[in-house]
């Protein structure tokens, strides 16, 4: 599988370019999706367990896309992706495993609750290094959380057609 890893730099790449070319036309209250972010939590919704390198490569390529894009110090994206895979993993193991992660209403809530804390992790790093990130905490978030919702949502439903295979060995009892 060499082939995985340059096709994930080529679907990022062109979801960056999409992203900062075609989507600030159909901003709303000048927010855009973060098409990066629902990619990136896609990936580590759905990956199984002990496949890490892949989401480490991922979250590497996410970081260096968003850091070119925002005025942020290089290397920032990186550890809030990190972070937010670590704390998305833990929160996964501590919950109930099986078909209710697999649900739409399971995945835009934990979804709801990494977005809010991807923000509040930029916000803090920011206030902290002084610097501005482009991180806001305010209402905005609230609206952008709706309007990548709705991406996440088609995202969810277009990853678990194409991509996401389920395990099919277990005995069926009638």
């Amino acid at each position: 599988m060499w082939f995985k890893y340059p096709l994930i730099v080529l679907i990022l790449f062109f979801a960056t370019i999409f992203q900062f070319s075609l989507l600030p036309y159909f901003s709303i209250a000048g927010y855009t999706p973060n098409l990066l972010f629902i990619i990136f939590f896609l990936v580590i919704f759905f990956e199984n367990k002990g496949k890490y390198e892949t989401i480490i490569f991922m979250a590497f390529v996410c970081s260096i896309f968003l850091d070119i894009t925002t005025i942020s110090y290089f290397g920032i994206s990186f550890i809030i992706l990190l972070l937010i895979f670590g704390l998305e993993k833990a929160f996964s193991y501590l919950s109930k495993s099986g078909q209710e992660k697999i649900s739409i209403y399971y995945f835009l809530a934990i979804f709801s609750l990494f977005f809010i804390l991807y923000h509040l992790i930029g916000y803090f790093v920011s206030f902290f290094f002084k610097f501005d990130t482009g991180f806001s905490f305010s209402y905005m978030v609230l609206i952008g959380l709706l309007y990548n919702i709705i991406f996440a949502g088609i995202g969810f439903y277009l990853y678990k057609l194409v991509i996401y295979k389920k395990d099919t060995n277990q005995l069926k009892l009638l």
